[in-house]
């Protein structure tokens, strides 16, 4: 069985879609600016992934079977679990499912001999990546949008097209308000401060 396909109404300000499909877990929006910039084609939105967190010397893993974890180079489980969970192929098209996440600067700690005097102030990750199984991809130089999905994933496709359907009203953004400050804008941090601030990064 090769990728599955399924076409969707297609609407230029993809903003509009989120609001049917907000309640997906990790929900990922990719946006071209198609409207702003040139040369911007394809928005993607993706959820309900395979998580993979990285906390310390733990990757942790969310499969159907439960949670594994592992204190292996969290750059060898990533690529291992993509091919494991989303063989490659071989379809050519902007996607079909794939990796998409971040990786902190303190995840480059496994590789590269780095200084630890920054304070560890936030319980964030180092890595936290969802392995998707699929994304509705519009493509805004043929007009028009589908819902394509990895022969390997089980994805939602009657919930994800009735969200899609579910359209928000425009916010006074997408309908092109101007943007106007209601009171003198102030600075939160004093000239003085902010140049200690800025040394104190240079010596870092």
């Amino acid at each position: 069985m090769g990728v599955r396909r399924l076409a969707l109404d297609y609407r230029p300000v993809v903003a509009t879609r989120l609001g049917g499909l907000k309640e997906r877990p990790w929900l990922r929006y990719l946006d071209s600016c198609t409207e702003r910039a040139h040369g911007g084609r394809y928005d993607l939105i993706a959820g309900d992934p395979v998580t993979i967190l990285t906390r310390g010397a733990t990757t942790a893993r969310a499969t159907a079977a439960g949670r594994r974890c592992s204190r292996a180079d969290p750059f060898e489980i990533l690529p291992t679990a993509l091919h494991e969970r989303l063989p490659p192929t071989g379809e050519a098209g902007p996607c079909c499912g794939g990796a998409l996440g971040y990786f902190a600067y303190d995840l480059g700690r496994r590789s590269k001999n780095l200084a630890g005097r920054a304070a560890h102030d936030m319980a964030l990750p180092e890595m936290a990546v969802g392995l998707y199984g699929g994304a509705s991809v519009v493509d805004h130089a043929e007009q028009r949008a589908e819902l394509i999905i990895h022969p390997a994933a089980h994805g939602p496709i009657a919930r994800v097209q009735k969200a899609w359907d579910t359209q928000l009203p425009p916010s006074p953004a997408a309908g092109g308000s101007a943007f106007a400050a209601t009171a003198r804008v102030q600075p939160d941090l004093a000239f003085a401060a902010c140049a200690a601030a800025w040394r104190r990064s240079k010596g870092y």
